[in-house]
C-alpha cells in the first residue's frame, strides 16, 4: 500500500488573484477529475489537515509501480503536469511546457482552476513503452476498459529514447520534422578518417561526436510529412513513420509505430496523456491490480 499524505493540504479561501500552491492545484485537479483519484478521508499531521485519495479505477500493478518514481509534492510530477496540461486544453488555455512544473501558473490559469465546476470530459487515458524484451512494444491504457491498443514500434537508436513519464503536450495530424540522425561510427574509423584528413586524402567532410558513450556523425534529416503526432518531451513524439519492420531501435528519438496503430492511437490520445518509456518490462504487471482501491 502506498501512502502519499502530502498529496493535497486544506487551505484558508483567499483571492482569485492569488498565486496558487502546488497543494491547492493539485486539490483542483483531482476533485474536477483531472487527476484519477477519488477522496476517501483525511487525517491531520502538523497542524494541517491531509486528505487521502485512492485510484478511480483498476490500474495495472506497473502503472502503481511508475506513479510511486515520482513524489506528489514535485512541481514537475509528469502525471500532475499532464492533468493540468488537459485543464488548460479542455479550457482554451495556452499549455505551457515550460521550465516551472505547475507553479507560477499565469493569472487566467489560476482564475479557470478556481472557477471551474464541469469535471474532466476525458477519459484517463495512458501510455506504456516497454523497450525490453523485444520486439519494443507501445501499450495504451484506458481507465475502465483497461489495455485497448498493444503494437510493436521503434524507439531511439544509441538510447536517444529517454527512460521516463512525460506528458503529451502538442499534437498534429501532419507536421514536418526535420533535426540530425545519430549514425554509430566505430573508434577505429573515426582513427582512419583523421589519418587520413592528416595525409591530404580527398574525403566526404565528416563531424564526429561522442553521443551516449559512442562515436557517431550527424545525418541531417527533412520529413515533410509525419502523421498522427504526440509530442511528449523536447520534440520526441509518439507517431507513424514507415519502416520495413518494427520491434527494435530505428528512429532518432521518437517513437515510431505502424500506421494503422499509429492511427488507432491518435483517437486515443489528447493533451496531457503521460506517456512512460522503460527500460525492462518486469513479467505479471499488466493485469489489473486486485487492491486498486487502497490508498495511494
Amino acid at each position: 500500500m502506498l501512502t502519499v499524505p502530502e498529496l493535497v493540504r486544506s487551505l484558508p479561501a483567499q483571492s482569485t488573484h492569488r498565486a496558487m500552491t502546488g497543494a491547492e492545484i493539485r486539490k483542483r485537479l483531482v476533485a474536477l477529475h483531472y487527476l484519477p483519484f477519488h477522496l476517501i478521508g483525511r487525517s491531520c499531521r502538523d497542524k494541517h489537515v491531509v486528505y487521502h485519495y485512492r485510484w478511480a479505477f483498476k490500474i495495472p500493478p506497473v502503472l502503481r509501480r511508475l506513479v510511486s518514481q515520482y513524489a506528489w509534492t514535485d512541481p514537475y510530477n509528469p502525471w500532475v503536469l499532464g492533468a493540468l496540461y488537459q485543464f488548460e486544453a479542455t479550457h482554451g488555455l495556452a499549455i505551457r511546457s515550460g521550465r516551472e512544473g505547475i507553479l507560477g501558473l499565469p493569472k487566467p490559469v489560476v482564475r479557470a482552476l478556481r472557477q471551474a465546476r464541469r469535471p474532466d470530459p476525458q477519459r484517463w487515458t495512458w501510455v506504456l513503452v516497454s523497450q525490453r524484451p523485444q520486439p519494443e512494444t507501445v501499450r495504451l491504457f484506458v481507465a475502465g476498459r483497461g489495455w485497448v491498443l498493444h503494437s510493436p514500434c521503434n524507439t531511439g537508436v544509441l538510447n536517444s529514447t529517454p527512460i521516463g513519464t512525460w506528458p503529451i503536450y502538442a499534437r498534429a495530424r501532419h507536421t514536418r520534422m526535420t533535426g540530425q540522425f545519430p549514425i554509430p561510427v566505430s573508434a577505429r574509423f573515426v582513427r582512419l578518417y583523421d589519418h587520413a584528413v592528416r595525409a591530404d586524402i580527398a574525403v566526404k567532410p565528416l563531424s564526429f561526436h561522442r553521443y551516449h558513450h559512442a562515436w557517431v556523425w550527424y545525418q541531417p534529416y527533412d520529413d515533410p510529412d509525419v502523421q498522427w503526432v504526440n509530442y511528449f518531451f523536447a520534440g520526441r513524439a509518439v507517431h507513424f513513420f514507415p519502416r520495413a519492420a518494427y520491434g527494435f531501435p530505428q528512429s532518432a528519438g521518437c517513437v515510431e509505430l505502424p500506421r494503422a496503430a499509429a492511427r488507432h492511437a491518435f483517437a486515443l490520445l489528447h493533451i496531457g496523456v503521460p506517456v512512460s518509456v522503460i527500460a525492462d518490462l518486469p513479467k505479471g504487471l499488466l493485469g489489473m491490480s486486485p487492491d486498486s482501491g487502497r490508498r495511494v
